[in-house]
């Protein structure tokens, strides 16, 4: 089982990959979901329910507010033992 947070372009991406490529189950979490992502069969789960049951989990998303410690300790803890992270997310700061 693979996860995957943030299903913009890139994570859309990944998610083909593992889903149609591999043929790997996918979980996704999104505050706003891909119907089209959806329509590959990859099913949308809230962040503590991708952690728990993924081997998996790659980041595609934004330093946003709502991003911010996403993924904090509190959330590995309940994450499935032998859990591979992959940070691909785009975190930067706009300085103005």
């Amino acid at each position: 089982m693979a996860g995957v947070v943030g299903t913009g372009r890139i994570g859309a991406l990944v998610a083909k990959v593992l889903r149609c490529g591999f043929g790997c189950e996918v979980l996704a979490c999104d505050p706003q979901p891909d119907p089209e992502v959806a329509a590959m069969g990859v099913r949308y789960v809230p962040p503590e329910e991708l952690l728990a049951t993924s081997e998996i989990v790659t980041l595609h998303c934004p330093l946003t507010p709502e991003a911010h410690h996403l993924i904090d300790a509190a959330m590995l803890e309940r994450a499935r033992p032998g859990l591979v992270l992959v940070n691909t997310a785009r975190w930067w700061i706009r300085r103005r």
